[in-house]
């Protein structure tokens, strides 16, 4: 079964899966963490709770293309320059562009459509804004939005 993992953000209510973890995937969890020496040293109290805590998973929403698939963001102007674009499908493909090289078409409403074929091919499609600056924060403004 498929299913979505909310990181930043906020969930929309339904209700989701949260599978308890086996011994041994809570252990790997925390291995994996302890990779991040730089981010544990301002965080990791916060990071370790938060990676202690059941994963709360959701089945994504039918795709009936349309509105659905618009993304949810209008950049200004101004950000366009310094942002990028990153996708990426269930079947693994991933992709990044600078916002003015990705290939995007504004539909009816005026909203930004991404023309790529896991998108067109109806493949389940994550997509990420970031904003290309250098940065010590690990938080993304923007999040993951499936279309």
């Amino acid at each position: 079964m498929l299913g979505t993992y909310l990181i930043h953000g906020r969930d929309d209510g339904q209700p989701g899966l949260a599978p308890d973890a086996t011994p041994a995937q809570a252990a790997a969890k925390q291995h994996a963490l302890a990779a991040y020496r730089t981010q544990l040293a301002l965080s990791g109290g916060r990071l370790r709770q938060l990676a202690g805590r059941p994963e709360l998973h959701a089945r994504p929403a039918p795709g009936a293309g349309g509105a659905e698939r618009s993304l949810p963001w209008q950049p200004s102007q101004l950000l366009r320059s310094r942002l990028r674009l990153t996708a990426a499908s269930a079947a693994g493909h991933t992709q990044q562009w600078p916002w003015g090289g990705a290939p995007l078409l504004r539909d009816a409403r005026g909203g930004w459509r991404l023309d790529w074929p896991a998108a067109r091919a109806g493949d389940a499609c994550f997509v990420r804004l970031s904003l290309a600056l250098p940065s010590p924060w690990i938080f993304d403004h923007w999040g993951w939005h499936e279309v």
